[in-house]
């Protein structure tokens, strides 16, 4: 087991994957329909599972990761190459809220609606997004 899937599957943690894990040469096509550099661990956590969702400790507090394909789909849709071409979105908070990963490597959300001005930054890195994933907020 990689150590990606050890973390997501670590004790306390909600982590379940949808889909089946890609082939490389799956991966392949769907980076160069992208078009733009995604971090090692997403890929790797593509390599794991094609989709899936968990827990986040904070807001907004779930993540669903959608499949590489529909990742494609939406960089190559005409109205995210015009309004957010310098984003790639990759999942969402099941409510409305897009996630995504910006040119600096940092991983935020995105209210679909209200658009870029509602881009609220969740970590700096997508090794810190993903170490939270699957971690429920704490209990008030």
């Amino acid at each position: 087991m990689s150590s990606l899937a050890d973390l997501l599957s670590s004790e306390g943690k909600d982590w379940v994957a949808y889909a089946p894990p890609l082939s490389e040469t799956e991966i392949d096509a769907a980076k160069r329909r992208i078009g733009r550099p995604l971090p090692p661990t997403l890929l790797e956590l593509y390599r794991l599972c094609n989709g899936g969702e968990g827990s986040l400790p904070r807001q907004p507090l779930h993540f669903l990761l959608w499949d590489i394909q529909f990742v494609a789909e939406i960089r190559e849709h005409e109205h995210y190459r015009e309004f957010y071409d310098r984003f790639v979105f990759f999942g969402s908070n099941g409510a409305g809220e897009h996630c995504g990963i910006d040119g600096a490597g940092r991983v935020f959300f995105m209210d679909a609606v209200a658009g870029e001005e509602s881009v609220e930054v969740y970590c700096t890195t997508f090794d810190e997004f993903i170490a939270e994933v699957g971690i429920s907020p704490p209990e008030t």
